[in-house]
């Protein structure tokens, strides 16, 4: 029917496409939205809906889902919500795509001068991770180093970066050699977690707790960690 309904009143289809697009929206049916959304050409609604729903979708760990999406958006469309590019970022960096990762990372380095709202979008950090992932290590650590972790007011994907920013810190101190530093920063990272309701993330944390441990030659600590 709905092939029939495309070929036989193209501008009727189109019309259901765009009600049902900014329906679905409406209701937080973001998935649908974005579908609908690209059905009758409107790739703004389509970024708009995809950037709401990538909040829950990346410290979900659902990737795949934000980069089938993501290739079926227009770059400069993109382009225009930098905080829609750092989750899609994220999504690019875990699953190691570095090639899809190298078109984005141009609109990341121009905004990380810039602080982002209390509901996420920080260039520096998804720099951080990106530089980190690809095993250039000196320059993550710089890139983390900047980074204040400290009370921030931040919720929802915002909570996710500053936890994942505050493993990565954790990880840096610990290497260093600073393990009560190390013990701060993974509390910090634990908190914004929970305040995220993020499981992702969390799955380093205890990485790098354990990774703590085994330095300081806490072996059975650590393996009960894991364990945990």
């Amino acid at each position: 029917l709905a092939e029939q309904l495309r070929s036989d009143t193209p501008d009727i289809a189109l019309d259901v496409h765009r009600r049902a697009a900014h329906w679905h929206y409406e209701q937080g049916n973001y998935e649908e939205a974005v579908h609908h959304a690209l059905e009758c050409g409107d790739p703004e609604l389509a970024a708009d809906a995809l950037n709401l729903w990538a909040s829950h979708l990346v410290s979900r760990a659902h990737l795949m889902t934000v980069e089938r999406w993501y290739s079926r958006l227009p770059l400069e469309v993109l382009a225009k919500r930098v905080d829609l590019i750092v989750k899609i970022a994220y999504a690019l960096i875990f699953l190691r795509r570095y090639g899809e990762l190298r078109k984005i990372e141009p609109i990341l380095e121009l905004g990380a001068d810039h602080l982002p709202s209390a509901s996420g979008g920080h260039c520096s950090i998804a720099l951080a991770m990106a530089a980190m992932s690809r095993n250039e290590v000196a320059k993550g650590f710089d890139l983390i180093g900047r980074v204040d972790v400290r009370n921030r007011d931040a919720s929802g994907f915002g909570a996710f970066e500053y936890g994942a920013a505050a493993n990565l810190l954790a990880y840096r101190a610990i290497t260093c050699g600073d393990f009560e530093r190390g013990r701060e920063l993974i509390a910090t990272a634990r908190s914004y977690n929970e305040r995220a309701q993020d499981t992702f993330s969390g799955g380093y944390m205890v990485a790098i707790e354990g990774f703590g441990l085994v330095l300081r030659g806490q072996v059975d600590e650590s393996l009960n960690r894991f364990r945990s």
